[in-house]
């Protein structure tokens, strides 16, 4: 599939000059709640950056520029030179603008507000999140489960308790039935690396929490598409809130809660308690 994916925009011109018509829905395919524009570039690159969410459509009003579109797979070029044409940009893609005219005027709808919280400006950072996978929680997840929570380092960092092989069996047995309980793999490539889920459900409110058992994978930013995954499943279950516990002395955990708006809401003798809002 072509990561270009062009539009033609309605175009209503006579001896006075030309007019475009611009509506949310219509000629635009999504809601708008931001634009902005730019200008005055002196000819430097624009972009370098992907979003998780956000849907645009570019637009140059006047004068021309090159974009580069890499979805992490394969790449696509293309110059936008038309007032009457808008680029739209959609899914988990990496963008750079190139070669600006002079009177490069680059109108850019979006479907969201500004969020820093929806950017991924590190490219090895997105190559890591297009390869990050959720899955389904199979029997080899829980196999690397057993050795994953068992080791001491991690076994702190999740706050998890000593448990028998016979009690981890009797839990797997039971997640085919539990309403309770949603459970995932994550993946990267064909590796298996660690699991995340949703628990302790009381009314319009889950728990949230998961963790990357293969420490290589730790530090290459793959926190963040677990979590938007796992809200976005308890925005499917009806949820209106999530919380997570994690220990005090986990300063990177808790700037990567921070950033995706989870705030403090209880402090205890090792750990806080963070929720989000949905």
């Amino acid at each position: 599939m072509s990561l270009v994916k062009l539009i033609d925009l309605p175009s209503f011109g006579d001896e006075r000059g030309g007019l475009v018509a611009i509506e949310s829905n219509q000629s635009i395919p999504f809601d708008v709640k931001r634009l902005y524009y730019i200008f005055n570039t002196a000819d430097k690159p624009r972009g370098f950056h992907a979003h998780i969410d956000l849907k645009q459509v570019a637009v140059c009003l006047k004068g021309s520029c090159r974009f580069i579109l890499d979805d992490g797979q394969h790449k696509e070029e293309v110059v936008l030179d038309s007032p009457t044409q808008g680029l739209i940009i959609e899914g988990l893609v990496w963008r750079e603008m190139h070669d600006f005219s002079e009177d490069c005027v680059l109108l850019v709808l979006a479907s969201e507000h500004f969020s820093e919280a929806d950017y991924i400006r590190d490219y090895e950072q997105f190559i890591n999140y297009v390869a990050l996978k959720i899955v389904n929680y199979s029997l080899e997840f829980f196999e690397k489960s057993w050795e994953w929570l068992n080791d001491e380092e991690l076994k702190y960092l999740t706050m998890t308790p000593d448990f028998t092989k016979e009690q981890q069996e009797s839990f797997f047995k039971n997640l085919a039935i539990r309403k309770d309980y949603y459970i995932y793999g994550v993946s990267f490539n064909e590796d298996m690396i660690g699991a995340c889920g949703l628990k302790n459900f009381i009314e319009d409110k889950a728990e949230l929490w998961l963790y990357i058992g293969n420490k290589e994978y730790w530090g290459k930013g793959l926190g963040k598409k677990i979590m938007k995954f796992l809200e976005s499943v308890a925005s499917q279950k009806k949820l209106k809130k999530l919380y997570l516990k994690v220990l005090k002395e986990n300063k990177v955990a808790i700037s990567l809660y921070k950033k995706l708006n989870y705030i403090e809401i209880q402090e205890c003798n090792e750990y806080i308690v963070m929720e989000k809002t949905l």
